[in-house]
């Protein structure tokens, strides 16, 4: 007599130790001190249950099916796929799986959902719409009927059906004129008086900035598009230097350049071509034309120094710098010991403070480790 196989029995799954299944589906872990269930979920793609294992220190992913018919169903023949004999992939009942060929698996698919061999079902025939069917399908939606309902009937997508029903299309229906359904402006970001605090009045004149044509600045320090068909405003951001940047992009490539240097290419001559652009107040983000110059480079730090009250930083005297040798080093070494700063020991001594930071670790000067000691020699006794 043989014995009823109990549905709940655990059975090793081939490969992952520590898990085991039973013939209802549901798979445990044994790998902590307390066996755990593990949840199974359809796959958002497929919509295979599947099980999420870890495999050799990875988490994998298993097919429920498979992992069922691997555990219980016989496979002399070695066939590669399971089938589900109702095409309901989420029942996983024994007697719903079977061992098939490639070729096996898909002719039953096909069959099953009314196509040959395998091939696409033919597409359903759309309706060819006149002034009835127009009218009925008004007269539908306009009863309770959903878009979406209407779409799959006659054979349309929803997004035409809907301009059927809006009256995009055949509007001229019940003896209407046709008149084009006038498209919704959507005003864009930055484009008008309150669009944000770099916001440039529409009555600004927009000037051409060199070298990109595909964009204007104005008088006010605003930086505005015009690779669509509505020039729009480009917001800026601010560098780790507290300029106003924008990235623009010409032929195929992407550029970020300062606004304050855009807006003086475009506005500002520079007959002497000078290299670099001056705010006069110092604010980085007053980017008005009335605020910007054409200036040296020495000239630009000679304005910020003479304004914030600060030294020429050309005729300031050039700090000493030590020659370092075997004594200094060791010098740093002892001090850096007793708890000085690297700052502090770069400005004493004259180096970069990433320099202290290499000395500390021994990467140069290794062997002056202690302040050398001097040795009297000592010669032969006479």
């Amino acid at each position: 007599m043989s014995r009823t196989p109990d549905p709940n029995e655990q059975h090793p799954i081939r490969g992952c130790p520590g898990y085991f299944i039973t013939r209802r589906g549901a798979v445990w872990s044994h790998r902590s001190s307390t066996p755990r269930r593990l949840s199974t979920p359809p796959h958002p793609t497929h919509g295979y249950h599947a099980a999420y294992l870890r495999v050799n220190g990875a988490s994998k992913s298993f097919l429920l099916h498979r992992l069922l018919a691997i555990a219980f169903i016989p496979n002399p023949e070695k066939l590669p796929e399971v089938n589900h004999k109702d095409l309901n992939r989420r029942n996983n009942d024994l007697s719903n799986l079977e061992w098939v060929t490639t070729k096996e698996n898909a002719v039953h698919a096909a069959r099953n959902y009314g196509s040959a061999n395998g091939k696409h079902r033919p597409r359903k025939k759309r309706y060819v719409l006149n002034d009835d069917l127009v009218r009925e399908i008004r007269r539908r939606y306009a009863e309770g009927e959903t878009q979406t309902a209407l779409a799959n009937e006659f054979g349309y997508t929803q997004g035409a059906l809907q301009r059927v029903i809006h009256e995009d299309l055949w509007n001229w229906v019940d003896g209407g004129i046709y008149q084009p359904r006038p498209k919704k402006r959507i005003q864009r970001r930055g484009t008008g008086p309150t669009g944000n605090s770099h916001t440039a009045p529409d009555s600004e004149a927009h000037h051409r900035i060199p070298g990109y044509p595909d964009y204007r600045a104005t008088a006010s320090g605003v930086i505005w598009s015009y690779k669509r068909s509505t020039p729009s405003m480009m917001t800026p951001g601010t560098n780790n230097d507290g300029y106003l940047i924008t990235t623009l992009r010409n032929r195929g490539r992407s550029y970020t350049e300062l606004v304050h240097r855009l807006v003086a290419l475009a506005l500002i001559p520079n007959p002497k071509k000078l290299p670099q652009v001056n705010h006069k107040n110092l604010n980085k983000q007053d980017n008005r034309s009335s605020n910007l110059e054409w200036a040296t480079h020495k000239q630009n730090t000679n304005h910020s120094a003479a304004i914030w009250g600060r030294e020429d930083p050309a005729a300031k005297p050039a700090k000493k710098q030590y020659k370092l040798n075997d004594k200094l080093v060791a010098d740093i070494r002892r001090r850096s010991a007793t708890g000085a700063k690297a700052k502090d020991l770069a400005s004493d001594y004259g180096v970069h403070v990433s320099y202290i930071y290499q000395l500390r670790k021994g990467r140069h000067y290794e062997w002056a480790r202690t302040v050398p000691k001097q040795v009297s020699r000592i010669g032969p006794r006479a």
